[in-house]
């Protein structure tokens, strides 16, 4: 679900126009408006308001609202939460969701990252699961290192093979195809995935492939109640031989 499943060589490499835009953002004053101040006086010339999905225009409208307080934010942030999270499964499908329902509720881990030449690195994190969209949906967060070892602004730790991911997964139910859509993103290690998940067996068994690379496979294997192991898998050959590059061995809080 992270970088690591992936060459090094292949990640963390933006465009040069992103990198225009990160350079320009950073030089910019920032005077009262935050974070949008410096993308709000970005030039068009550089491509950054298209690449964000916003025009000059539409930035423009959002200056009014960030001036309002933070009394508006923390309303919205709050309305958010509302609509998005929900106390369970959807009675009209509840049956088929419990796939995945053991994950919800927050977990520690251990992690094991195996390189390439067989070194193993140990590292720690956390999960946090819950049911969202109308309870259609299990959304989870997932970091490595955990949230007390990360220091707001400053710079991500170096983790071999892993990476420092901070991340979510949306798992959507699918009746059309009896199985679930899984979409992986991580604005940490810029690392993006979706995949296809079913049972096999007793365990869970995602699928997928990283365009123009490898295949991948995550399963959560060993479930339990209070725990279960979820095993990354890398296949540069179209999944006839697979290497174990990531272990998280999670235990419930």
């Amino acid at each position: 679900m992270f970088s690591p499943l992936i060459p090094a060589s292949q990640r963390n490499h933006p465009s040069s126009r992103s990198e225009r835009c990160e350079r320009h953002a950073s030089s910019a004053p920032n005077r009262d408006l935050g974070r949008f101040d410096s993308l709000h006086e970005v030039p068009d010339s550089l491509g950054c308001a298209s690449a964000s999905g916003m025009t000059g225009g539409s930035i423009g409208s959002l200056v009014p609202l960030m001036l309002s307080g933070g009394s508006a934010a923390a309303a919205g942030t709050g309305a958010l939460i509302d609509v998005l999270h929900s106390g369970g499964p959807a009675s009209d499908r509840k049956d088929k969701l419990g796939l995945y329902g053991f994950l919800v509720g927050s977990w520690e881990t251990d992690i094991n990252a195996h390189e390439e030449n067989g070194t193993r690195h140990t590292n720690r994190g956390e999960i946090h699961a819950g049911w969202v969209l109308e309870g259609r949906a299990i959304q989870d967060v997932w970091m490595i290192p955990p949230r007390a070892e990360r220091r707001p602004g400053a710079p991500l730790p170096q983790l071999p093979v892993t990476g420092a991911w901070y991340g979510t997964t949306l798992r959507v139910y699918d009746p059309r195809i009896d199985a679930w859509h899984i979409f992986w993103s991580d604005p940490a290690t810029q690392f993006y995935a979706r995949q296809v998940g079913r049972a096999r067996g007793s365990d869970i068994v995602q699928e997928g492939k990283i365009e123009g690379g490898p295949a991948l496979r995550w399963s959560f294997t060993k479930i339990e109640p209070s725990s279960f192991h979820w095993l990354g898998e890398i296949s540069g050959d179209g999944g006839t031989n697979w290497r174990l590059q990531v272990e998280v061995l999670a235990r419930r809080v």
